[in-house]
């Protein structure tokens, strides 16, 4: 019996062995591998407002940058408008390995609690600070280690989605006050809940597709979303103030399958590092010039009145905002965690000049 266990152990050892070499791939252009990335975006919007979409871009970019850049040893499939199921189901599916990435939107909390951490209320003054913070600072770079290792989902790029903004069919929000009482609609998610119940607001989680409608038959007051989002769904029919707050910023994450990174050969991994870094720029200037731009200033002509807070104002919301959020998200993720993106953002606006 001993002698037979031995060579049992012997046998899987081996295979062992031999499983973990046929993970490992050689692609070339005549033996290429697929790479497959799902995202809820269309190609384009087609609007007068944006042509092209930012996650799109982002997916784009980083096709042409990966399959010029190994020669077609890697051929990227694009596949937008949640062919592929939604961000959730996206993001289940690079994690199981059935697609090896995919451009997400506020739904890897989900994966990985930590990462709600950048939805603390005015954590960031503009969107540069935002940046700043994902490509500089070591506690980014700790994060995305950390949740690479529990989740196996490797962040390769941060685009941006949007900063969200309130509206409201019949005042701005200039501060806190304004807010008390009022029926806002929010994603249903325990930080926007807390948020808005920090104003005394009536926070009413529901589908971005019931709102519309919502606001038109006056199930709700106001909202919170990016510009192009508003813009894009006419939401200023049915909203006649927008006050530009910017109360949360939102990203494009680009996540792909560690396993499927790891396989390849080091040269094609690098390859796909600059490629991601390229594409969140684009990504990033897409959203800013292409997106909230152009949407801003149809706004604008279609009558909506618009309005910018001063920074005291802002500060005003902050204060108001964010203990209850950074108190739920110490006792979720921990203080520490909380405490080190605090440190990352007051570090990123002291080297940016803020």
């Amino acid at each position: 019996m001993r002698k037979i266990s031995i060579i049992s152990v012997i046998t899987l050892c081996l295979l062992l062995a031999v499983s973990m070499v046929s993970m490992a791939v050689n692609p070339t252009p005549d033996n290429p591998v697929v790479m497959r990335i799902s995202y809820n975006a269309p190609e384009t919007l087609n609007t007068e407002v944006v042509q092209w979409e930012q996650e799109h871009g982002l997916a784009f970019i980083f096709k042409n940058l990966v399959e010029s850049g190994t020669d077609g040893a890697v051929k990227v499939e694009l596949y937008p408008n949640a062919q592929l199921g939604d961000n959730k189901a996206s993001v289940e599916m690079v994690m199981n390995g059935s697609i090896q990435g995919c451009v997400e939107t506020g739904v890897l909390a989900g994966f990985y609690p930590e990462f709600e951490v950048i939805n603390i209320p005015y954590l960031f003054k503009s969107p540069e600070i935002a940046w700043y913070v994902f490509d500089n600072s070591e506690y980014w770079t700790n994060l995305k280690e950390d949740m690479r290792e529990k989740t196996g989902l490797r962040l390769l790029a941060m685009g941006q989605n949007g900063v969200r903004h309130f509206s409201h069919s019949d005042k701005f929000i200039k501060s806190p006050a304004d807010l008390k009482g009022q029926k806002m609609r929010v994603m249903q998610s325990p930080v926007f809940v807390r948020m808005m119940k920090a104003f005394d607001a009536n926070p009413v989680p529901m589908a971005f597709s019931e709102l519309y409608t919502s606001l038109q038959t006056g199930v709700v007051d106001g909202q919170e979303n990016p510009v192009s989002v508003i813009a894009v769904n006419n939401l200023n029919e049915v909203q006649n103030y927008l006050t530009l707050d910017g109360h949360l910023w939102s990203e494009d994450g680009f996540v792909i399958n560690d396993d499927f990174y790891n396989s390849l050969p080091e040269e094609i991994q690098t390859v796909m590092i600059q490629a991601a870094r390229q594409a969140e720029v684009v990504n990033r200037g897409i959203e800013t010039i292409h997106s909230s731009g152009p949407g801003l200033e149809k706004l604008k002509d279609e009558g909506m009145n618009i309005y910018v807070p001063t920074m005291e104002e802002k500060t005003a919301f902050a204060e108001i905002a964010q203990p209850p959020v950074v108190e739920y998200l110490q006792g979720k993720i921990g203080e520490e965690t909380v405490a080190g993106m605090l440190e990352a953002v007051s570090n990123a606006e002291e080297a940016l000049g803020y």
